[in-house]
């Protein structure tokens, strides 16, 4: 991800230590750890678990805007309703797989993959898809209506 991920200076703000937050988030210190080093990516439920906490949008935490307020009123996050949202976007913007993958620098089996759910998907491409298609990274995961 090009953008900061704003995940330590947000809990500090509400200050938690890492230990209090991965309590609250059922994870252990040492993998949440990672993500504030950005080590490894950080999964997309979590992200979810984060701005319902902090009540910020997934774009602030990323670090996509400077706008803390949530969009909207935030949903549980469900898998499914991902799945969807990508879909539904490509079909409303009358795309087919391969013209997306082409436009995104990604394959065609990737889209596929993605939309079906036989791959998992990252924050990463989540985020593309918001540059892509200009709408929040919350309303692609399906955690906000627009």
């Amino acid at each position: 991800m090009n953008e900061e991920l704003r995940l330590k200076d947000l809990r500090e703000d509400h200050f938690f230590t890492q230990q209090q937050l991965c309590d609250k988030l059922n994870i252990l210190r040492s993998t949440y750890s990672k993500y504030e080093l950005e080590i490894n990516t950080i999964p997309l439920d979590i992200l979810c678990k984060l701005s319902n906490l902090y009540q910020v949008s997934i774009d602030y935490i990323c670090g996509i805007t400077n706008y803390r307020q949530p969009y909207g009123k935030y949903k549980d996050f469900n898998y499914s309703t991902l799945l969807e949202n990508i879909k539904r976007l490509r079909l409303e913007k009358n795309y087919t797989q391969e013209q997306l993958s082409k436009e995104l620098s990604c394959g065609q089996n990737t889209i596929s993959e993605y939309e079906s759910g036989e791959r998992k998907i990252s924050i990463d491409f989540v985020i593309l898809l918001s540059k892509f298609y200009k709408v929040p990274t919350d309303y692609i995961i399906g955690i906000i209506d627009v």
